[in-house]
């Protein structure tokens, strides 16, 4: 068993709601930098996203793993396979 810790990065955002059916992650420029970011220390990145209810208890919440396919932008039919907890 490897007892070395696991290195990660996360950054956390809110929306109330989608806008046209998309979310919008992070600006263009952010989305780079956080890939850059994940690149240059050589660990994963991820942007954990609350989307309703309230920033302390969203409605539903999705872990998103920053790969080179991720835009700064998703439908929600993209953003849905990252849900993991819906009604906190």
């Amino acid at each position: 068993m490897d007892d070395r810790p696991i290195s990660f990065a996360v950054e956390v955002k809110f929306k109330r709601i989608f806008y046209n059916d998309k979310l919008i992650l992070c600006k263009d420029w952010q989305m780079k930098r956080y890939k850059d970011f994940g690149i240059a220390f050589n660990m994963p990145v991820f942007i954990l996203h609350g989307v309703g209810g309230t920033p302390y208890n969203p409605k539903d919440l999705y872990i998103i793993p920053l790969t080179d396919d991720i835009s700064h932008v998703l439908s929600i039919k993209q953003v849905e396979q990252y849900r993991t907890i819906s009604n906190i």
